[in-house]
């Protein structure tokens, strides 16, 4: 016998066949015994392939939800982080843009308020510098504090001949007041008919048909005929008519047939003669009638700014209903205990300010006073203002004041409600309207 590789028995010798029968027999069992090991093994196989099922079943499980997890993640970021990253972003250009836009904002509002300490209104000197704000929004609110009055002009004076004139004309010196008009020129003119500044053609400027009046302020008179304001009109045919020295001379317009140019000029050497101090100012106006004087141009206007008076801040102090009284008036440097009833009322104030009280006249006493203790008798006065006929006192406060004493009761037959009623006080050195109490 023999076997093969995998162990099955097999006769390998025909020469003996007493042992065929034994060979045969353990042929089959050699068979039998791996046909039953093989059936083993196909079990183990078919077990193995079934766990590789499984795990390969939960495997495509782990990689679908990793699929799905990975897909929502993808989803997640495209929907919601891209987004808010973006928005995160614009925030930040709108902060950024924020923050320079405040930076300059902040830069203007310095140059603003740099701005507005050179020009600062000083109540006394009765003008200002002009602020011009371009974009008032950009402030949230712009509030202007105190009490102005501002200049008009309706505007019928015509020609702008101080913007003409010339600052010397010959041995002539000219000297020009912007603000109230009037040329004062010293000196002699050293030839005839001289000309203070440029002839200008106001053709355009007038109506055809209208009539016109050249005004002066001062015309000819014993001593000179002056610097006159002249209109010369030039005719289609060459001929020259000229308007001028006479009181308030008048033209009439008529463009068809003339052009018409307009000038300020000395009259003859012998007639002009020396000029001291000759001070004078001019009006070209639409009609006849008779107008006061303004200076050229319509006001308020970008072309023709016009000044600002500052009233101060115009809110009245005094409250009546709650006055400090006391039975005492002010007598020379103290104030003393009243007779017959007098009384005077004190208020606090502002150091090196300017204040004015003004009243109905009804009573006979009208006095302020300032002190730096609280007004009683005996307190000591740094000054006092009587105008006991008058309807307005001004005063400003010395540098260590802190009260204002108002003496306004004579005695008490006068009507003290009345007088009260009346009685305003207010920052400034000019009377406003009475107002109540905070109020303007």
């Amino acid at each position: 016998m023999a076997t093969t590789t995998n162990g099955i028995y097999y006769p390998n010798d025909g020469t003996k066949a007493a042992d065929v029968l034994s060979d045969l027999k353990s042929m089959a069992e050699s068979i039998d015994k791996n046909i039953q090991k093989n059936k083993f093994d196909d079990r183990d196989i078919l077990q193995d392939i079934s766990d590789i099922k499984t795990e390969q079943k939960t495997q495509n499980t782990n990689i679908k939800n990793a699929q799905d997890q990975a897909t929502n993640a993808f989803n997640l970021i495209n929907t919601e982080i891209i987004p808010e990253i973006s928005n995160l972003q614009q925030g930040q250009e709108s902060l950024s843009k924020n923050i320079q836009d405040n930076t300059n904002k902040n830069t203007e509002q310095d140059e603003l308020i740099s701005k507005l300490k050179n020009a600062a209104i000083n109540a006394k000197t009765e003008e200002a510098k002009s602020l011009h704000v371009v974009d008032a929004n950009r402030f949230g609110s712009l509030e202007v504090l105190g009490n102005a009055e501002q200049e008009t002009r309706e505007g019928y004076s015509l020609w702008d001949y101080l913007s003409a004139v010339l600052n010397s004309a010959g041995t002539m010196q000219i000297e020009k007041d912007l603000k109230e008009g009037y040329i004062t020129v010293n000196g002699t003119p050293n030839n005839n008919y001289v000309n203070l500044c440029a002839q200008k053609n106001i053709t355009d400027m007038l109506e055809d048909g209208a009539t016109y009046t050249l005004w002066q302020e001062r015309y000819a008179d014993s001593n000179t005929k002056g610097i006159y304001l002249q209109v010369r009109e030039t005719t289609s045919d060459g001929t020259t008519n000229y308007f001028s020295r006479d009181n308030a001379a008048t033209f009439t317009v008529n463009k068809q047939n003339a052009t018409y140019q307009i000038g300020l000029q000395t009259a003859s050497i012998a007639d002009t003669g020396a000029l001291t101090n000759y001070k004078n100012r001019y009006m070209l106006y639409k009609g006849t009638d008779t107008k006061t004087y303004e200076l050229p141009g319509a006001t308020p206007s970008i072309e023709y700014p016009s000044k600002v008076i500052c009233l101060g801040n115009n809110k009245q102090l005094f409250d009546k209903d709650n006055a400090n009284k006391i039975s005492a008036t002010p007598s020379g440097s103290k104030i003393i205990a009243s007779s017959s009833g007098a009384k005077s009322f004190y208020l606090e104030v502002k150091s090196n300010t300017d204040y004015t009280i003004s009243r109905k006249i009804v009573g006979q006493r009208f006095l302020a006073a300032t002190s730096v203790e609280v007004p009683a008798i005996g307190t000591s006065l740094t000054q006092n203002v009587t105008n006991n006929t008058g309807d307005e006192i001004n005063i400003r406060t010395r540098a260590n004041d802190k009260y204002l004493l108002v003496y306004y009761l004579y005695n008490s037959s006068e009507n003290e409600e009345e007088i009260l009623s009346s009685i305003k006080v207010e920052e400034g050195d000019t009377a406003t309207s009475y107002s109540p109490y905070r109020t303007r």
